[in-house]
């Protein structure tokens, strides 16, 4: 019996042989950042985790970012989605401290299906390093920094982020008034309002001191009916009576965990008028994140280029408070 070949079969073949045969890709991990047993990551890191394709979904209850000792849950603040890339921002962790990063299998899909796979990652912190240990009180590890394979771009300062807006005191001192009250002294009354960023800040403490000696401390109350949903700051506010003519206003702002993470001192020392008013605001060149979270961070070399930002780091931070971070 013979094959029959029709004209339609061949071109079938034809077409077969010319056409490549794309392989249908399984959702895979590339890449993950820190990488599992990573020493030295800066305490600023985003964790980075890169696929094979484009991630469209995340569930972000089933990440778990934790210490390794104690299993101190740490609070992420964003989980963003760049094309093939996970990020998670978390706020500035501990030094010297060992963390584990955990996502569910089935918490993540991808354009080409969802990942299947639990993902770890255990890593450790750098050594705790500040300006003026680094550039002060102890050289050598300058020195050491820069023998082992490490310049002036590699090495980053991080200037504490600023959470404090502004601070208005308005002070009646005690004093009798004019033709009023037959002469009696009318008591002192303060009022100090403050302003701040709303992220991460949880309490705003005052406290007021004549000298050295207590006078008073108390925490602000968040002023609800001044809030507006869409701005990202809140007032505080506090007042005292029996207040002496001189004094000083220490502000202390706290996160939940009851850091201070911002403080001013403002000393008070008003003129010969009843009524004194003291406005303070802060605007800093050092100390803003930004939009891209890199407006308080600086290599050495680009301090060392610039005499005006070198200078403003120092007057807007204390030195011991600025961090010294290693990227490789």
């Amino acid at each position: 019996m013979k094959r029959i070949i029709t004209i339609a079969t061949i071109v079938s073949l034809l077409l077969l042989s010319i056409i490549p045969v794309t392989a249908a890709t399984t959702p895979a991990l590339d890449t993950k950042y820190p990488a599992n047993s990573m020493d030295d990551v800066p305490v600023t890191s985003y964790f980075t985790f890169d696929f094979n394709d484009e991630v469209t979904n995340v569930d972000k209850t089933k990440i778990l970012v934790k210490t390794v000792l104690g299993s101190t849950i740490i609070n992420f603040q964003e989980v963003k989605l760049q094309g093939d890339k996970l990020i998670i921002i978390t706020p500035t962790l501990d030094f010297d401290k060992s963390y584990n990063v955990t996502i569910d299998a089935g918490a993540i899909t991808l354009k080409n299906g969802t990942y299947n796979t639990p993902i770890s990652t255990t890593f450790t912190t750098q050594d705790e390093m500040n300006f003026r240990n680094l550039m002060i009180t102890d050289p050598s590890l300058l020195e050491d920094l820069l023998r082992n394979n490490k310049t002036t771009r590699d090495i980053y300062v991080v200037a504490p982020e600023a959470y404090l807006k502004e601070v208005n005191i308005v002070h009646k001192k005690k004093a009798s008034v004019e033709n009023v009250s037959n002469g009696e002294l009318i008591e002192a009354l303060t009022n100090i309002d403050i302003i701040t960023k709303k992220k991460d800040v949880k309490t705003v403490n005052v406290t007021v001191k004549d000298k050295d000696d207590l006078i008073v401390e108390d925490n602000a109350i968040l002023v609800s009916d001044t809030e507006d949903s869409d701005s990202d700051l809140n007032t505080y506010s506090i007042a005292f009576s029996q207040l002496p003519n001189n004094y000083d206003v220490i502000v202390e702002l706290k996160d939940v965990n009851g850091v201070t993470i911002d403080e001013k001192i403002i000393k008070v020392v008003p003129d010969s008028a009843l009524f004194s008013n003291i406005e303070e605001a802060y605007e800093y060149e050092t100390r803003e994140p930004g939009e891209d979270g890199t407006g308080n961070e600086f290599s050495l070399y680009e301090l060392i280029t610039d005499e005006q930002l070198f200078n403003a780091l120092l007057l807007e931070s204390d030195l011991e408070k600025i961090q010294i971070e290693v990227r490789n």
